[in-house]
């Protein structure tokens, strides 16, 4: 069994703040409708992908 320790929720945690905060940076220029479809048309995006072997 594989748990996440205090340090490592911690770190994660710090990650999602910068993460989100790049993302608010990247997106800025979009409004929340805008975002909504951007992700909206990333997921069908990923949808259709078919995972390729290295």
């Amino acid at each position: 069994m594989v748990s996440l320790t205090p340090a490592g929720g911690a770190y994660l945690e710090e990650l999602q703040r910068h993460t989100d905060a790049v993302q608010d940076a990247l997106l800025a220029g979009l409004d929340a409708g805008e975002r909504r479809d951007l992700h909206r048309l990333l997921a069908k995006l990923l949808e259709g992908h078919q995972p390729q072997s290295v």
